[in-house]
């Protein structure tokens, strides 16, 4: 409210025709503002916005996640991939173990996502 008085303060001073468009922008960009507060508060009061620290635990409890068993995959296949040599094999081995990657990063993001953060 203090900007629209002090625009209309300004046009009155300023004597422009064009005041009371300009007001009536500087009326509806207050209200737009005002409306992305209101909603903006909803949001986190009803638990559909998360906080920037909510969100930094879950992408690193992700990336813990992904990276520990990305880092692993090569111990967990060294010895099966030794006695291969289809690469067909491999790479139908390889795809597996990278689905189960994915498959254990994405339980872990869901059940994060529940407000489970570690």
């Amino acid at each position: 409210m203090a900007y629209v008085m002090f625009q209309r303060k300004n046009m009155e001073q300023q004597g422009s025709g064009s005041s009371n468009a300009e007001l009536k922008t500087a009326r509806v960009e207050l209200l737009q503002a005002q409306k992305k507060a209101a909603d903006l508060a909803l949001r986190q009061k009803t638990g559909q916005l998360l906080e920037a620290d909510e969100v930094r635990a879950i992408a690193n409890a992700g990336t813990a996640v992904f990276v520990g068993q990305k880092r692993s995959m090569g111990s967990r296949l060294a010895g099966t991939l030794a006695g291969m040599d289809n690469p067909k094999e491999i790479l139908k081995l390889l795809n597996s173990e990278n689905d189960k990657i994915l498959s254990a990063l994405s339980i872990k993001l869901n059940s994060l996502a529940a407000r489970g953060i570690p």
